[in-house]
């Protein structure tokens, strides 16, 4: 393996679609550089226990040329796994190696990161590795994502449209990510103006998706399970709604973060990077959450993105049966 690589690489932060990228990209680059003696091992661990795995996945060794890719994500879900982890990667002389590379890979807010991790998150990011933070975009550099997704899928967009689109979803890339690809289909080559995206990005399933997540805060799980049920009767595409829920319940831990650090409402909306009035739902609809709630629920919603993208499950019978089970 080429030497001049690091061992450990560490990919962050609370904009989650730019961190999968990072990783997906880094695990292409290997795959392409490194085959056929390529070996992936992507342990989440923010589902299940994958400890033995990975100290098998360490210290096995193969007669042949070998480079193992190692994708570590949600460490930090577990109390003890982060000073686990820096354990093995040292007795097993990680950052010694010339045939492991290990990414860690962990969303979410940075500045919590640090302080419920701190001895982890120094390791991680110290000289000898490759770390690198993706907060959530703002203004240009946001404007400037948008413009290179659409190349990315073949289209281009005017610079009001960009306006228009942060305007209506604010700086959510993940959500952002799938109104491009919509747009881009629609729009077949031709630049993607204004008018396409007053047609097809629409506020109203927002407002639908707080009529549900106000059901869920009071516990009215049979109102919950009637609106779900309506959206999906109209037409409406589950994975879409996955990603709404992700990105509502994802907005709610970060408001609710914001809160306990004495934000106020007036402050919240910019900090969080959310239009206005998407701001002020929030911030009332994380008043009727615990955080403790709010991250089971979060963490099921990604359990559910996971297996779905594995295609293990039925996304709106398995939508169904969240609501009814939170």
């Amino acid at each position: 393996m080429d030497r001049n690589y690091y061992m450990i690489l560490f990919y962050y932060g609370p904009d989650i679609q730019r961190v999968r990228q990072k990783t997906n990209e880094t695990i292409q680059r290997y795959r392409t550089k490194y085959a056929p003696g390529f070996n992936l091992f992507i342990l989440d661990f923010s589902q299940s226990d994958h400890q033995a795995t990975l100290e098998q996945a360490l210290k096995n060794t193969s007669f042949f040329p070998e480079t193992k890719l190692l994708v570590i994500k949600g460490a930090t879900h577990h109390d003890t796994l982060p000073e686990t982890l820096i354990h093995l990667i040292k007795d097993n002389q990680v950052l010694e190696s010339k045939d492991i590379v290990v990414i860690f890979h962990e969303e979410g807010n940075i500045e919590e990161l640090k302080k419920n991790n701190k001895e982890f998150f120094n390791f991680l990011t110290q000289k000898s590795n490759q770390s690198i933070s993706f907060p959530l975009l703002e203004s240009s550099n946001l404007a400037h994502w948008i413009k290179r997704e659409c190349e990315a899928h073949e289209a281009s967009i005017d610079p009001q449209a960009i306006r228009k689109l942060i305007q209506l979803i604010g700086n959510d890339t993940l959500l952002l990510e799938h109104e491009i690809e919509k747009l881009s289909n629609y729009t077949q080559g031709r630049l993607i103006v204004e008018q396409d995206v007053e047609q097809l990005v629409t506020t109203k399933i927002i407002l639908n998706i707080f009529d549900f997540i106000d059901a869920l805060a009071t516990r009215n799980k049979e109102r919950a399970f009637v609106l779900l049920q309506k959206e999906l009767g109209e037409g409406r595409d589950a994975h879409y709604l996955l990603a709404m829920m992700n990105y509502q319940f994802r907005t709610l831990l970060t408001v609710k973060d914001l809160v306990q650090r004495g934000e106020t409402m007036q402050t919240i909306s910019k900090k969080a990077g959310l239009a206005p009035f998407v701001g002020r739902k929030a911030f009332q609809q994380a008043q009727k959450f615990d955080l403790s709630t709010l991250r089971f629920i979060y963490q099921a919603l990604l359990e559910l993105d996971t297996q779905t993208k594995e295609g293990r499950i039925d996304l709106p019978l398995a939508l169904s049966q969240f609501v009814l089970r939170v």
